[in-house]
C-alpha cells in the first residue's frame, strides 16, 4: 500500500471543535455539534466489555490507496493512549474496491452504504470484460462483404469491417476474418491467435504493422516493445524493428511479427502479395484500443475486525471461517471533524458480531459489539 498512514487522536467533538474554530478553511466539512463520544461496547466470549476513545484511550484513524489494485481501505482503532502493543483495543477495517480504473480517490460516499456486510472479500466476485477493436483490411475487392469467427467471444455485429469484440477472460483464441466480393466471389481468410490484454495490469501494447512493396518489401512496425522477431514468409527472420526484405519469387507469404515486453509475447500475422499474377483479393486485419470493465457487487470488498485482549494478543477476522449469524451493520455514518493532519475523517454507527483468530496461536474470541467509530479518508 502506498500513501500517507495517518495516525490522530479524535476524543471527544467538543475538542475537536475548538481545533477547527481556530483553523477551519472554507473547505473543511462541517462540525457536528454536540458529537459523539467514539467507543463500543457488548460483550466479548459472553463477557461484558466496552471501551472510550476518552482518558487515556484515543481515536486512531488511517487510510490508504494503492493505485495498483485499485484497493483503497479506511480504518479506525480505539486503543490505550501511547501504547501500540499492550491494553485492550478494537478496530474496524473497510475495504473498497473501485468500480472503474480511475486513478482518482475513491469516494467514500459511494463506498458507505447503510446496510449489513459479511466478511468475505467480495473482489472474490470482481467480474472482468476485456475489449479489443478489430479492423479489416482488403484489397482488390470491388464490393466485399466481411465474416468474423470470433472462437468463443462476442461482437454486436459480426458482419462489420470494424468491430469491438468482448472476451470475458484471457485465454488465447484464433479469431479469423474471411472476406468476400460479391461481384467477383474471391473470397480469402486471416486468422490470428489473440490473447486478450489484461489492461488494468498495464498489458496494452498492441502489435501491428503494414508493408510497402517496391523493389524490396519495406515493413512498417507500429509496435511497443523490447524484443521483435519477424518471420517474413519465406524462411527468413529478422530482428530489426523495421526490416526490408528482398522476395525472390512471386507469390503469397504469411509475415508474422512477435513482439515482446516486460515478458508479454504477442503475434500478429499479415499476408503479403508480391507480383502474384493471380492474385485477386487479399484479407488481413489489426487489432487496436484495449479496455477493460471492472464491475464489482459491492463498493464495500471487505471488513475486518480487529481486536487485542489485554495481555497484548492480537486476533483478527480477515477471511476466516465465521459463524452462522455474523455480520458487520453500518447504521448510520456522518461527516466530523479533520484530524490533526488534517485529514477528512467520519464518524460511523456500526454494529457487528464475528469471530476474531489469533494471529499466533489457534485460540479465537466471539466479538457482539456496538457503537461509533471514525475512519479517515481522502
Amino acid at each position: 500500500m502506498n500513501s500517507g498512514i495517518f495516525k490522530t487522536r479524535l476524543v471527544t467533538a467538543l475538542a475537536a471543535c475548538l481545533v477547527l474554530i481556530q483553523c477551519k478553511r472554507g473547505n473543511d466539512p462541517e462540525i457536528i455539534d454536540n458529537g459523539p463520544v467514539f467507543s463500543l461496547k457488548g460483550t466479548v466470549n459472553g463477557s461484558p466489555f466496552s471501551i472510550a476513545a476518552t482518558g487515556d484511550h484515543y481515536m486512531f484513524t488511517e487510510f490508504a490507496h494503492s493505485p495498483s489494485d485499485s484497493i483503497t481501505y479506511f480504518e479506525g482503532r480505539i486503543e490505550k493512549t501511547g501504547c501500540t502493543q499492550c491494553g485492550e483495543a478494537v478496530g474496524v477495517t473497510l475495504y473498497s474496491h473501485e468500480a472503474s480504473l480511475s486513478p482518482a480517490p475513491v469516494n467514500i460516499g459511494n463506498v458507505l452504504q447503510n446496510s449489513s456486510y459479511n466478511y468475505a472479500d467480495l473482489t472474490a466476485f470482481t467480474s472482468k470484460k476485456y475489449l479489443l477493436n478489430f479492423r479489416a483490411e482488403d484489397s482488390g475487392y470491388v464490393n466485399p462483404s466481411y465474416s468474423w469467427m470470433l472462437g468463443g467471444a462476442t461482437a454486436a455485429d459480426s458482419q462489420s469491417k470494424t468491430i469491438t469484440v468482448t472476451f470475458f477472460d484471457t485465454v488465447t483464441r484464433k479469431i479469423c476474418l474471411t472476406i468476400t466480393d460479391n461481384t467477383t466471389l474471391c473470397t480469402k481468410t486471416i486468422c490470428n491467435y489473440v490473447k486478450p490484454f489484461e489492461v488494468d495490469k498495464g498489458d496494452n501494447k498492441v502489435p501491428d504493422f503494414s508493408f510497402i512493396n517496391g523493389k524490396t518489401t519495406r515493413f512498417v512496425n507500429s509496435s511497443s516493445g523490447h524484443e521483435f522477431t519477424w518471420d517474413l514468409g519465406d524462411g527468413t527472420t529478422s530482428p530489426a524493428y523495421n526490416p526490408e526484405h528482398l522476395y525472390k519469387s512471386n507469390g503469397t507469404y504469411p509475415v508474422i511479427l512477435t513482439t515482446s515486453i516486460n515478458g508479454v509475447i504477442r503475434t500478429i500475422q499479415k499476408n503479403v502479395v508480391i507480383k502474384d499474377p493471380t492474385f485477386t483479393c487479399l484479407a488481413n486485419y489489426s487489432y487496436y484500443n484495449p479496455s477493460v470493465v471492472i464491475t464489482t457487487p459491492k463498493l464495500f470488498s471487505k471488513v475486518k475486525i480487529w481486536y487485542r485482549d489485554a495481555s497484548g494478543e492480537e486476533y483478527e477476522s480477515n477471511l476466516d471461517a465465521q459463524p452462522v449469524g455474523s455480520a458487520f451493520v453500518l447504521n448510520a455514518h456522518e461527516g466530523f471533524a479533520l484530524n490533526e493532519k488534517g485529514e477528512k475523517t467520519r464518524s460511523l454507527s456500526v454494529t457487528f458480531r464475528c469471530r476474531v483468530y489469533s494471529k499466533t496461536t489457534s485460540s479465537f474470541k466471539d466479538l457482539d459489539l456496538t457503537g461509533r467509530v471514525a475512519v479517515a479518508h481522502p
